[in-house]
């Protein structure tokens, strides 16, 4: 299904009877193994050797050699099927296709990464408005939905801040931002809320072949947050949004924050120090409404625009008193 559609932007969302049973089977197999959901059992029994678990589920143990079918040839796009399926890619995607450089798209980025835990997005209707509703949150702040998916946890939503060509010095405080406005918009339509905020390096680029692949974010920064969001959906309603220290030393100046808590979480040797945003803090408040947030693209039309005008005003005679150079920094400052 295509979920959102703000401001002409699509998500997918994978969704029915396989996933559920898939994730039946997951947690069942241990690193190495391959489970298979009873559905998926009886279509491969015939040439397989398996061991019997609960729920239905088997442990694969031995496959017959089968010879594989032959790859589907690959669809003829029409030309009115491009619009529709740029709805469906990232902007760090669209710009590099759009600039011809498609092979610079692997990059090692410092992110701020959201992870979301979202109510059953069963009914159409209301998974549809929710989607739509988070999308406007994220554009606001000027972050972007990576994935939107569903396995055994549930429906979760991974967003991040600071991919191209959407880069600020303050990425995680509106991350942070962006955390507490869904988390706003999560409790007012009475829905659970778990949100896992961490800041750190990560591979940013695409995965995959000349036939599938994926642009995608990946890195312990990535697994942090989703084990902070664990952790918050088994905090309870105190703790609905838990964010690792780097995004808290990023975002403490603006943001007020409660008492933090020390967590073992799975994949960490150590303790980590979780916190708690609670609110804006109220030097904040008063330093927004002085000077509202202008967005980065906003930040570059309105440097292009100066930088024109100092060009055109060294060229002509409205610079001979002050010489080119000093016209030219005189326009930028003003």
């Amino acid at each position: 299904r295509q979920l959102g559609g703000h401001g002409g932007r699509w998500e997918l969302l994978f969704s029915g009877p396989a996933l559920t049973a898939a994730s039946l089977a997951c947690p069942r197999a241990n690193p190495g193994e391959v489970v298979l959901a009873p559905a998926a059992w009886s279509l491969v029994c015939s040439q397989a050797r398996g061991e019997a678990l609960d729920q239905g589920c088997v442990r694969l143990l031995a496959l017959e050699a089968a010879p594989l079918p032959p790859p589907p040839p690959l669809p003829q796009l029409r030309a009115e099927a491009t619009p529709r399926l740029r709805a469906c890619l990232p902007e760090a995607v669209l710009e590099r296709l759009d600039a011809g450089q498609s092979g610079w798209l692997t990059e090692l980025r410092r992110v701020t990464v959201l992870f979301v835990m979202l109510p059953e997005l069963d009914a159409p209707a209301p998974a549809a408005a929710l989607i739509h509703d988070v999308q406007e949150v994220l554009n606001r702040y000027e972050g972007s939905i990576n994935k939107l998916h569903v396995d055994e946890k549930g429906a979760m939503l991974l967003a991040v801040f600071g991919l191209p060509p959407l880069s600020h010095v303050d990425d995680a405080l509106r991350a942070v931002r962006a955390a507490l406005a869904c988390q706003t918009l999560l409790l007012a339509q009475g829905q659970r809320c778990a949100i896992g905020v961490a800041t750190g390096r990560a591979f940013c680029g695409t995965v995959g072949n000349d036939i599938r692949r994926e642009y995608t974010v990946l890195g312990d920064v990535v697994n942090l947050s989703a084990r902070l969001m664990t952790a918050a959906a088994s905090q309870g309603a105190g703790h609905p949004i838990l964010c690792d220290s780097a995004s808290y030393e990023a975002a403490k100046a603006s943001i007020d924050f409660g008492a933090a808590l020390l967590l073992q979480l799975k994949g960490k040797a150590q303790l980590i120090s979780a916190h708690t945003p609670l609110c804006e803090a109220r030097s904040a408040e008063l330093a927004a409404t002085a000077e509202p947030m202008v967005p980065a693209v906003v930040q570059r039309q309105q440097q292009r625009f100066l930088e024109r005008w100092a060009e055109a005003l060294a060229a002509s005679g409205a610079a001979q008193n002050f010489g080119a150079d000093s016209m030219r920094e005189r326009a930028l400052n003003e």
